[in-house]
């Protein structure tokens, strides 16, 4: 019985001491990978190549032998996909190339993006997606920057131009209706005695609109007690209403620019009526 007892407080002292290891390694892992999302430098801003610098050419041969050699195949196979390359500057004072390539077919990895140092042609990161953008990138501007909603227009429409497909975002011009006529504009479609907590500002470029006031266009999302509440989406070219939405419940539309006003229950048709 004894000898019995003593075989069991050996077996949990092995178990603690497994424990123990996983939860270290564990500790390890996630060390690692905050060093490594530290070490690896983030473009702030698009930047001008000289001639002393890697060229575009350059930067994507290299891209693209990484993507191969990632993939396991052949510079033909990538030869239709839509390539990126953009010369950036970094939030540590370099200067490089991000090259990402959009793959059209459907396998793992579909994307890559390559940081490539300039004028040396180091290799300072490759990620690979096969979700439509770069979740892994935009986490790790998220760490540095905070929760993506709350960017600046200028970084928003950066992170678009280097990781995604569509260069959907945009910076308004002088010529445009600015940040804070916008955000007066979207207020006077919300509920009076809503509380503003925060508005959050999105502008993006649509190359399909029809018309020409629907091409630039103000994305202005009304927070209220934490929760985002109305999204109000108006032209940057001229002001006009072209949606509102309620978030509350997955309510929707309540108003377009378009003359179609909802009258489900949950809307407040006074603000439909505008």
């Amino acid at each position: 019985m004894k000898k019995s007892k003593e075989e069991k407080i050996m077996k949990l002292k092995r178990r603690v001491s497994i424990t123990r290891v996983g939860l270290l390694l564990l500790l390890a892992a996630s060390i690692m990978a905050s060093a490594y999302a530290d070490a690896v430098p983030l473009p702030e801003a698009l930047s001008a190549f000289t001639s002393d610098d890697l060229s575009m050419n350059e930067a994507i041969q290299i891209a693209q032998s990484v993507a191969c050699q990632k993939r396991n195949i052949s510079v033909t196979d990538i030869a239709d996909e839509t390539i990126k390359a953009s010369f950036v500057l970094l939030d540590n004072g370099q200067t490089a190339w991000v090259v990402t390539l959009f793959d059209d077919a459907f396998q793992d990895p579909t994307d890559i993006s390559i940081l490539i140092s300039s004028p040396d042609g180091a290799i300072l990161d490759v990620q690979t997606t096969n979700i439509g953008y770069f979740k892994t990138i935009r986490d790790r501007w998220q760490e540095k920057m905070g929760d993506a909603d709350t960017w600046s227009l200028e970084m928003k429409a950066l992170f678009n131009r280097l990781y995604t497909v569509h260069d959907d975002f945009a910076v308004p011009d002088d010529t445009m209706i600015q940040q804070e006529q916008a955000a007066s504009i979207a207020l006077r479609e919300i509920p009076d005695d809503l509380s503003v907590d925060q508005i959050l500002y999105s502008f993006s470029f649509n190359s399909s609109a029809e018309e020409t006031r629907e091409q630039y266009v103000w994305r202005i999302t009304i927070v209220s007690e934490g929760k985002k509440r109305y999204q109000v989406n108006l032209s940057a070219i001229d002001g006009s209403i072209l949606d509102v939405f309620s978030l509350d419940e997955g309510l929707g539309r309540i108003k377009n620019g378009y003359g179609n006003d909802s009258d489900r229950a949950g809307f407040n048709l006074e603000v439909a009526a505008g």
